[in-house]
């Protein structure tokens, strides 16, 4: 899908106001592309296909991009997470990172992202990881480390990383469940 495409359909749509609804067409050199807005929904559609962002009452979102050939990806952001998928992974007494709740679904797979802060010592921090991922391949630098843990088709990294000016570590947490179909060839 072209870059600026979407790019003028959310123009469009901010130009047509906040709250209001309706439809507007925009002429670009790559085509056009129809942008409407309805109650928390904006689509956006082109000859390269469609766009979908739905605002929900929590404060996240989620967008869905369906191109031509029917292939879809969907992001989603959220206020809150879901812990089953972060299972043992959770740094214990961790504070959640506001808004840092990410799921991305594609037809290669799913990934997901959170962050959390905490004020214990980056050796306990990675060494909490390296206990929860056996087989882990660690980096350690500085202040500063990744750890990364591969099986099944299952990737987790780690990153743990000291906040500047602060007494705290930031630690952010990626998984991605590739699909079988999509890991073969």
């Amino acid at each position: 899908m072209k870059t600026s495409i979407w790019i003028a359909a959310a123009f469009s749509i901010l130009m047509a106001g906040c709250g209001s609804s309706g439809e507007t067409v925009v002429k670009t050199p790559d085509g056009t592309v129809t942008a409407s807005k309805s109650g928390d929904t904006m689509t956006f559609k082109s000859d390269e296909g469609t766009a979908t962002y739905t605002q929900n009452d929590a404060g996240g979102g989620k967008a869905v991009y369906e191109g031509k050939d029917g292939e879809k990806s969907t992001v989603e952001t959220a206020t809150t997470r879901d812990d089953k998928v972060f299972q043992g992974l959770l740094y214990p007494g961790a504070e959640d990172v506001a808004d840092s709740n990410v799921m991305v679904e594609t037809p290669q797979g799913q990934n997901w992202v959170t962050e959390l802060k905490s004020k214990d010592s980056f050796a306990t921090i990675v060494a909490f990881y390296e206990k929860a991922l056996p087989g882990a391949q660690v980096a350690k630098f500085d202040n500063n480390a990744v750890v990364n843990h591969s099986k099944d088709g299952r990737i987790v990294t780690v990153g743990v990383s000291k906040e500047e000016g602060k007494d705290e570590f930031s630690i952010a947490i990626s998984i991605t469940k590739v699909k079988p179909e999509a890991s073969k060839g």
